[in-house]
């Protein structure tokens, strides 16, 4: 069977989010390129209120129907991502319909991570929408629609997003460059917010209290630390006008 899967979130019968599709896979794993990232906005109250919790539903794009049929199905609970610390969980994934998944010893799973978030991953999927909406961008009769409904006379143009990466970074007293740090700030030092480049260097060969966990498996452990990384190019974000890091 093709399978061209991809994940639809929703809560209380209402579409929260939707993933891109990858083609030709049995075992997708969604990334940052396929849209897994999403914001849950979201009262305690409502949260609650929807008992049956949030339900994510993989479907399977096909071109040889009108809809799209859905797979199986994953459902969590309130109370899970109310206490989420971003730890990995893994949910069954329940058959859905005439599909059927592999046996009970290799059954079909889940993978997710969720927690609060903070004032900079709400930046972040702010700016992350922004790049997306540039790169939809092919030209202005195509975003005439979408620029009227923002209420922006012209659309947004590489220099606009440069701009608003350029807030991470800004000059000392001095004139001297310092960079905002990211995600957020050591949490023994939350006042710290920016720091120069060679406090930057220097924080990143200081010992190291936290660890997240990814991946799975009983085989090992591997500890992996990123000092730096100088002059990468934007593979990211394929916005042109955008200089390497």
């Amino acid at each position: 069977v093709n399978s061209n899967p991809y994940c639809v979130v929703s809560m209380a019968n209402q579409q929260l989010h939707s993933t891109k599709k990858i083609s030709g896979t049995h075992d997708p794993i969604w990334t940052i390129r396929h849209d897994s990232l999403f914001l849950l906005k979201t009262t305690t109250k409502e949260l609650f209120r929807s008992f049956e919790g949030v339900l994510f539903e993989i479907r399977n794009n096909s071109s040889l129907s009108l809809s799209d049929a859905v797979i199986c199905v994953a459902r969590v609970p309130p109370k899970l991502i109310y206490e989420g610390k971003g730890e990995r969980h893994e949910f069954p994934l329940i058959p859905h319909s005439s599909y059927e998944l592999s046996s009970e010893k290799h059954a079909s799973k889940l993978a997710l991570r969720f927690r609060h978030a903070t004032k900079s991953d709400i930046e972040f999927m702010e700016q992350l929408s922004l790049v997306s909406f540039e790169k939809r961008v092919n030209t202005f009769q195509t975003l005439k629609p979408a620029v009227a409904a923002l209420g922006r006379t012209k659309p947004p143009t590489s220099k606009h997003i440069s701009h608003m990466f350029s807030r991470n970074t800004k000059k000392d007293q001095n004139g001297t460059e310092i960079y905002k740090v990211r995600p957020e700030p050591d949490p023994l030092n939350p006042t710290n917010e920016w720091m120069h480049g060679r406090e930057v260097e220097a924080a990143a060969y200081e010992k190291s209290r936290k660890w997240t966990n990814v991946g799975s498996g009983t085989l090992g452990k591997i500890f992996v630390e990123v000092l730096g990384c100088d002059h990468l190019p934007n593979l990211d974000f394929i916005v042109a006008g955008f200089q390497n890091k």
